[in-house]
């Protein structure tokens, strides 16, 4: 039988023992171990000549993932909240490429990029959000933003496309008459 791993990062974590008979048995148990730590667990179980097992392993990738994101995530708001905006970015960057269709992610990085004037990057990222939203409304909304990101950005034929698509969704929608009329008096 295979040697009792136990690892954890928070959630309950799967471990395999011989029963009195000896087969073996799941068991769970709870603990917490870092990705540190789970590494020494790791080396050690090695170096005595025993495997932890491949259900340890599909067990822990997805938590240890999870738990570096939310990691990012608050690393990138404290970033944000001393004022290093590009370490903020780079962090929830990174978050993002380990969660790609994570909302409340694409949100703070959305924020943030307006925040920063990051406007193709702004434009790009409610497109994104856009698209995992089920709710016509804030579909709508993200739309709205979006259009007003590739204003910015200088992408006005893409921009007026996209507020002809949300005319069409919704006709006479106002935040959108407002941003043309925006629009023409920055023009004048």
């Amino acid at each position: 039988p295979r040697a009792g791993c136990q690892h954890e990062t928070g959630m309950d974590a799967m471990t395999t023992k011989p029963t009195s008979e000896g087969a073996p048995r799941n068991k769970k148990i709870t603990m917490r171990v870092t990705a540190k730590e789970f590494a020494e667990i790791r080396r050690r179980a090695y170096a005595a000549g025993r495997d932890l097992g491949p259900e340890v392993y599909e067990w822990i990738r997805p938590r240890l993932r999870q738990e570096i994101v939310a990691c990012r995530g608050r690393g990138a708001h404290v970033a944000a909240g001393s004022g290093d905006t590009a370490r903020a970015w780079k962090l929830l960057e990174h978050a993002a490429t380990l969660a790609p269709g994570e909302p409340l992610l694409l949100m703070d990085l959305a924020n943030l990029a307006e925040e920063t004037e990051k406007h193709t990057e702004l434009a790009a990222l409610c497109g994104k959000l856009a698209a995992l939203d089920a709710d016509p409304g804030r579909r709508l909304a993200l739309s709205l933003r979006r259009a007003d990101a590739l204003l910015r950005a200088g992408r006005d034929d893409e921009a007026e496309t996209l507020l002809d698509q949300c005319l069409a969704t919704a006709p006479g929608y106002l935040p959108v008459v407002e941003l043309r009329k925006r629009r023409a008096l920055r023009s004048e």
